[in-house]
């Protein structure tokens, strides 16, 4: 009797000595135990006679995609770029490519005040959080402090709970710092300096306390001074009872040694705000003013295009000090197919690569999704494990990529997009054809073989051009040509 636990052992050894099951519909990737039970017999006792315990139906051994590539893991991750840079990390931040004029720009901010407030904007997956890790990867290395997890704004947000999440993360660069610093030698302090750290010992504490509470022991003497007892007891936070505005600007002042040192705050979640949402926002930031205008203090909010507006706007009181507001472009073609090679590169196993698809390839493709980074990886990662399937190890081409996904597209994306009638017309004008294929109005009412009047093709047009679908390309005199403007539509229309 064979274990079950010696399977995966003996069916790796049978395909490291290349065999290939009798109906060649096997690979290692995924390996049909009953198919192939015939050859693991004879690995084992050079009798070709079928197992007599083993039962196994329609079962696979799982192994990764990635392997057959040469690859440790998935090269086409959407997770932000790691900001603390390690050959250990899936994502370092020197994966990251790009971005320059716009690193500069807010980087250059914080060094060069002594406070600062920024804004960055940018549509949904084009590597806003990237941007700031690399931010904050490039100014850890100039002394500043910085923090990992950002400072999120919520629904239901108060004064309060913003400046707890403050003092939290503040918390945290401290721990940081003293961990950082915990194994260097230092001089005997003076009595003065001594008093000052016991001083600044006991804010940080009583900071703990009140966002996060505090274990303590209660304990007591029974008669007699026999029987020792000692219970533990849970302190809760005093957040809801106490305004923080300064302990958060105390905070600030003693993180920064008086200012000697430069803090950077990282503000994120500003994202898909409804009216109302925004709304609660911008009357958060009011409120909060005060703390961000804390000496000291560096801040960055993140948040989707339009938040400089819709939030930061809509009272001169906070609009007048922050100055800067970046807005994040789509990566360049090139820079995409430098992104891939690089990920490439760090994520290599063995001796043998082949790449899962062409950079080139990619930045080509790229281009159809107007900077949405995060979706269009996510295209290349269904893609590749589909074609796994039939073909693991090869590369994929821009047509398998398409005809890959397509059809999970239409079921999975369109529906969120646009109504099935809409699609419906598309699929008429340029479903299977070249993107960026153009079209005009007349071309939607002619392609619905009278379904669809003119007035009723304008009317179609204008609800694509609303919901984003469609952008206007280009004009030559009255006619207008669109052409398809989401990259996950396109996929969906099958368009090559």
């Amino acid at each position: 009797m064979v274990s079950d636990s010696l399977l995966p052992i003996i069916i790796t050894a049978k395909c490291s000595l290349g065999y290939v099951s009798d109906n060649n519909q096997t690979s290692c990737l995924g390996y049909h135990i009953n198919d192939n039970l015939w050859y693991v017999n004879w690995l084992l006792w050079g009798v070709p006679q079928p197992f007599p315990v083993v039962t196994v139906t329609d079962s696979y051994l799982i192994s990764s995609p990635w392997t057959p590539f040469g690859l440790s893991d998935d090269p086409f991750f959407q997770a932000a770029l790691d900001p603390a840079d390690s050959s250990r990390s899936t994502h370092p931040i020197s994966l990251f490519v790009g971005r320059t004029a716009e690193l500069r720009l807010i980087g250059s901010q914080v060094v060069g005040a002594s406070s600062s407030r920024a804004i960055l904007t940018g549509g949904p997956g084009v590597g806003k959080t990237s941007l700031v890790n690399r931010l904050k990867a490039s100014l850890a290395g100039q002394g500043v402090l910085t923090h990992a997890a950002p400072v999120r704004v919520v629904s239901g947000m108060t004064p309060r709970h913003f400046e707890a999440e403050v003092l939290r993360v503040l918390l945290q660069m401290r721990a940081g710092e003293q961990a950082a610093t915990s194994s260097i030698p230092h001089a005997p302090a003076t009595s003065s300096r001594a008093s000052e750290q016991a001083e600044d010992d006991a804010f940080w504490r009583r900071v703990g306390r009140l966002i996060m509470g505090e274990d303590s022991v209660a304990g007591g003497v029974s008669l007699g001074g026999f029987g020792v007892q000692s219970q533990a007891v849970r302190i809760p936070a005093e957040v809801q009872h106490t305004a923080l505005t300064t302990e958060v600007t105390e905070a600030f002042r003693r993180l920064s040694r008086n200012g000697t040192r430069r803090l950077l705050l990282h503000v994120n979640n500003l994202e898909n705000l409804s009216t109302t949402a925004a709304q609660a926002a911008a009357n958060l930031m009011q409120q909060v003013r005060d703390t961000l205008l804390a000496d000291f203090a560096h801040w960055v909010f993140v948040g989707a295009t339009g938040i400089e507006r819709t939030v930061f706007g809509g009272s001169t009181q906070v609009s007048s000090i922050i100055p800067l507001t970046v807005h994040l472009p789509p990566l360049a073609p090139a820079d995409v197919a430098d992104l891939l090679r690089r990920r490439y590169a760090h994520l290599r196993s063995g001796l043998r690569f082949t790449p899962p698809v062409d950079p080139q390839v990619a930045a080509a493709l790229y281009e159809r999704f107007r900077g949405d980074l995060r979706g269009f990886l996510n295209l290349l990662a269904l893609a590749v494990q589909q074609h796994a399937i039939s073909a693991p190890g090869r590369t994929v081409s821009a047509g398998d990529i398409i005809a890959h996904v397509a059809a999970r597209y239409q079921a999975s994306v369109v529906p969120h997009r646009l109504s099935a009638e809409d699609f419906t017309h598309l699929v008429r004008v340029v479903g299977g054809q070249p993107w960026p294929t153009e079209f005009r109005v007349t071309d939607v009412a002619a392609r619905a073989a009278g379904a669809l009047t003119q007035a009723g093709a304008s009317k179609a047009v204008k609800r694509l051009l609303l919901s984003g679908v469609i952008a206007e390309h280009r004009r030559d005199g009255r006619s207008v040509y669109y052409q398809v403007a989401d990259g996950a539509v396109s996929v969906a229309l099958a368009q090559t």
